[in-house]
């Protein structure tokens, strides 16, 4: 059963919050690992868009998701499904890659920008949506959450 995106609230905005507290304010601390592995999955991706070492821009991802916690729906607090499928329109999730001369996609969701760079020639490049459907990134995010909070011997 596809459960829709809920709707924000409107909040104040998300300037100088903090991550980890609005998570458990919200009932999503068990998020915090999860979170980290896809802000990794993104890491070196503006600085190679931008072509210069001195940007540092990578912390955008954290702030998508402070924005989306600090709008996200009150009621809905500690549904992991309702959260997964609002993470899934972050606006950092557009940021694509393919290699320049096969044309191969870098999906975020399977490897770390920082490996796909490492195996491909890599061209980043601003996506218009996401490369998911929002069902099949909560499946992800869900699984890895699964994974996150049952402990390392169920990771692979």
């Amino acid at each position: 059963m596809c459960m829709p995106l809920p709707e924000p609230i409107s909040t104040p905005d998300a300037d100088g919050q903090d991550l980890h507290e609005l998570l458990q304010a919200l009932g999503f601390g068990h998020w915090h690992s999860t979170l980290q592995l896809l802000f990794r999955r993104y890491a070196g991706w503006l600085t190679d868009y931008w072509l210069d070492s001195k940007f540092d821009l990578d912390l955008w991802p954290a702030g998508d998701v402070i924005k989306t916690l600090v709008n996200f729906p009150r009621d809905l607090a500690g549904n992991d499904m309702a959260f997964a499928l609002t993470l899934s329109q972050c606006d950092f999730l557009v940021r694509q890659a393919r290699d320049e001369l096969t044309g191969e996609a870098w999906d975020a969701l399977a490897q770390p920008y920082a490996a796909f760079r490492c195996e491909h020639k890599a061209e980043p490049f601003w996506g218009h949506e996401a490369p998911w459907p929002a069902e099949a990134f909560a499946a992800w995010a869900l699984d890895r959450l699964r994974q996150d909070t049952e402990g390392p011997a169920s990771r692979s």
